[in-house]
Order: structure tokens, then C-alpha cells, then sequence
């Protein structure tokens, strides 16, 4: 059971790995050379154009959904409108440069054009909804102050440096322990979970949309760490919808990202965000089985090309599944070890003042 277990973790991280290691470094290079002075610039109108910018532009950041909530209170505290908030609070963590890649390295083309286009409509229409329910008493108040804009380093090689250590360092730190989950869950899943469980439990249509929109919404999963999870369930049967609903949904929101919405977007966002997700991924679950029937989407044939891609340069897939893995197993333990090194210095200067 465990090598079983242990087989299907290593395919699932080697499959992902390069798209995700691409994702990051495209993640970091947006972070730098993209101002973060010009973003806050487009979003701080109570208008449509301004809810369908927040969406747009909050799409490729990869942050998660604990994540996006310093970056959405910054950008009201800066003069941003609650709908336009709400718009970016909901597209970011859904979808990122990284997590379409790995999309695409899991589930194939078709879902990782119908992920991102499903969050972005989602963003908008929750920020309409908002906008025109009409400006609540919770929105005064806001001040307008400009980003404090940080130094750019003076040279192209050093925004190289600054991007790769963005992507790596800081940006890689803050999800490789729910990426790690998010790859164990869907190893557990490929190895014990019975290949007819879904039609053994006769669950579908908007039955499976719901069930996973209700898993996927109090859950704390980034949107590279539901992939693995939403892929194994693929393969076990679950239709592209419900798959697509549990992406959208798990991401999009948690219980902290619900606790902290009311102090970004108001008591009637708040209603607003939960609503419009449960409805929306629903919605936009079911417009998927439709499409998938049109197009003959089918798993199975999605993810060929990328096993045979693994039977010929199969050592890329491998390094850098290696590289994945290190990379989160140094950004998990190396704090800790840190920790303890201090404790212990600590101690020994506790024991030699004792002493003396």
C-alpha cells in the first residue's frame, strides 16, 4: 500500500513539475517588472470597467486565497472600490500562471482554458452584483493613499535575481505546504479510492456540483494544490463539471478568507462573494459537462500526450520533480531547523551565564 501510495505521489509531482516551475519563474517576473503603483492606479472607480480590470488583473497573480487578502485590504485601504476588491479577491486565487500550467499538465487544454475564463466571468459578475445593489454605509470612509512604491533594482540581471527569488523564495514558501498536501490527497485518492466509486455511489449532475462546491468552499486549498485532488477524481469518474467546481470553489474562498471579507468588502459583499460562488461554480459546472459533450472531451485522452512526453524526455520530468520536491522540503524544514538552532544557542548562553 505504501509503495503504491508512494508511486503515485512521484507520477503525480512529475507530471506537474516543469509547467509548475515555469509558472513560478513567469509568476516572479510579473511580480517585478509589472508596477505595483500602475495596478492600484486602475482599480480605485466604482464602475464596471474598474470590476472587470480587477479581474483581469488579479487573474495571473498566483496567490492563494489566504494570500490574496494583504494584497485586496492594501488595495482598498489604497482608494479601491468594494466591488472592484470583490472582482479581484475572487480571480486571483482561483487561477495564476502556475496553477494553468499545471492545469494544463494534469487535465489537459480543455480545462485549463475553461478554469481561468470560468474564474474570471465569476469575478466579474460577483462585482456587478455588488455595484449594482448599491453603496452601503460600510463603504465610507476609505482613504486615498498612494502605494509606497519599493525600489526596482537598478539593472536588468538583478530583477532577474529579484524575480527568481520572488518566485522561489518568497512565493514558493507560502504555498509548498499545501502543495504538498494537495499531491498527497491526490495520490491517496489514485492508489486506494475504487476506480467506479462515482457511479457505484450514483452521484452526478448537480448533485456532484453541489457536493464538491460544499467541500471546496470552507477547505483551505491553493489552486496548484486542488489540482491533484480534482485530477484524481477525474480519473475516477467525476464529470469535467464537477471537477471544475471544486476548482473554482476550493480556491476561491476558505473560513479565513470569509471572516476577513466582511472587514474588505462589507457585510453585503461578504453575502455577495459566498453567493455568487456557490451559484457561479455551479452554473459554470454545468456549462462544462455541456461543452465537454460538444467538444468529446474525455480525461483519458487529454493526458495521453503527456505520459508518452514522459516516455521520451522522461529525465525532465524526473529532475524537476526532484527539484519541486526539494525545493518544498527545504522551504518546510529549514525554518524549523533554524528555530532549534537558536533555541539551542539560547540555552547554552542561558547555561554559561548560570555558570558564571
Amino acid at each position: 500500500m505504501l509503495e503504491n501510495l508512494l508511486s503515485q505521489f512521484l507520477l503525480l509531482t512529475e507530471q506537474m513539475a516543469p509547467y509548475l516551475l515555469l509558472g513560478f519563474m513567469v509568476a516572479g517576473l510579473l511580480h517585478v517588472f509589472v508596477p505595483r503603483r500602475w495596478v492600484f492606479r486602475q482599480l480605485g472607480r466604482r464602475s464596471a470597467w474598474a470590476v472587470i480590470k480587477g479581474a483581469l488583473l488579479g487573474a495571473p497573480l498566483p496567490l492563494c486565497s489566504c494570500g490574496v487578502l494583504p494584497v485586496a485590504a492594501s488595495l482598498r485601504k489604497s482608494g479601491a472600490s468594494p466591488p472592484a476588491v470583490l472582482s479581484f479577491l475572487i480571480a486571483t486565487p482561483v487561477t495564476g500562471v502556475d496553477s494553468v500550467l499545471a492545469t494544463y499538465a494534469l487535465m489537459g487544454g480543455f480545462l485549463a482554458t475553461v478554469r481561468p475564463v470560468a474564474s474570471v466571468v465569476l469575478a466579474i459578475a460577483a462585482g456587478l452584483v455588488l455595484l449594482l445593489s448599491g453603496k452601503s454605509g460600510e463603504e465610507a470612509g476609505t482613504s486615498q493613499e498612494t502605494p509606497q512604491e519599493t525600489a526596482a533594482p537598478p539593472s536588468l540581471p538583478s530583477r532577474l535575481v529579484a524575480a527568481v527569488r520572488y518566485a522561489f523564495v518568497d512565493l514558493f514558501r507560502g504555498i509548498a505546504g499545501s502543495m504538498l498536501l494537495g499531491l498527497a490527497a491526490g495520490a491517496a485518492i489514485a492508489a486506494f479510492v475504487p476506480a467506479d466509486l462515482v457511479t457505484r455511489l450514483g452521484v452526478g449532475g448537480v448533485l456532484s456540483y453541489l457536493l464538491m462546491v460544499a467541500i471546496g468552499v470552507p477547505l483551505y486549498v491553493c489552486a496548484t494544490g486542488s489540482i491533484p485532488i480534482a485530477a484524481a477524481l477525474l480519473a475516477k469518474g467525476l464529470s469535467p463539471g464537477a471537477a471544475l467546481a471544486f476548482l473554482l470553489a476550493g480556491p476561491a474562498t476558505n473560513t479565513v478568507a470569509i471572516a476577513v471579507s466582511r472587514t474588505l468588502v462589507g457585510r453585503r459583499g461578504t453575502l455577495v462573494y459566498l453567493a455568487c460562488i456557490v451559484v457561479g461554480s455551479v452554473l459554470a459546472a454545468a456549462g462544462t459537462d455541456a461543452l465537454a459533450v460538444l467538444v468529446g472531451y474525455s480525461w483519458e485522452a487529454a493526458t495521453l500526450h503527456h505520459h508518452h512526453a514522459q516516455e521520451g524526455p522522461g529525465l525532465l520530468f524526473r529532475l524537476s520533480g526532484f527539484a519541486l520536491l526539494g525545493l518544498a522540503a527545504w522551504h518546510i524544514t529549514a525554518p524549523r531547523v533554524t528555530a532549534w538552532r537558536l533555541k539551542r544557542r539560547s540555552a547554552r548562553g542561558s547555561q554559561v551565564d548560570g555558570d558564571g
